[in-house]
């Protein structure tokens, strides 16, 4: 998350993992004038139970494996450990829309 300081300037924030917190921590950070909130995680069910929009993006396996490989290049422990999750787990999140894409 990035926070804009002097208006013109943004940083960084970390915020802690405790588990499904529904986002709270975050909200200590946020103004009060923002309203929109997006929250991008290849595991978002790990810390939400429900959204108003959830976009699922699904690519190709040989596509995936092909950019896995090329992100881990000079790692190969990552790549092996990367590799061999390949399996889609099915977490509830409840939504009022989904969109779903192929990239």
């Amino acid at each position: 998350m990035w926070r804009e300081v002097l208006y013109f300037f943004r940083r960084p924030v970390k915020i802690p993992f405790n588990g499904v917190d529904e986002l709270q921590p975050f909200f200590k950070k946020i103004s009060k004038k923002k309203r929109i909130i997006f929250y991008l995680n290849a595991t978002p069910w790990q810390r939400i139970s429900e959204a108003d929009i959830l976009l699922k993006l699904t690519t190709d396996e040989d596509i995936r494996r092909k950019r896995i490989k090329h992100r881990y290049r000079n790692d190969p422990e990552k790549l092996k450990k990367a590799l061999n999750n390949s399996e889609q787990k099915n977490h509830e999140i409840q939504y009022s829309y989904l969109l779903e894409a192929e990239v």
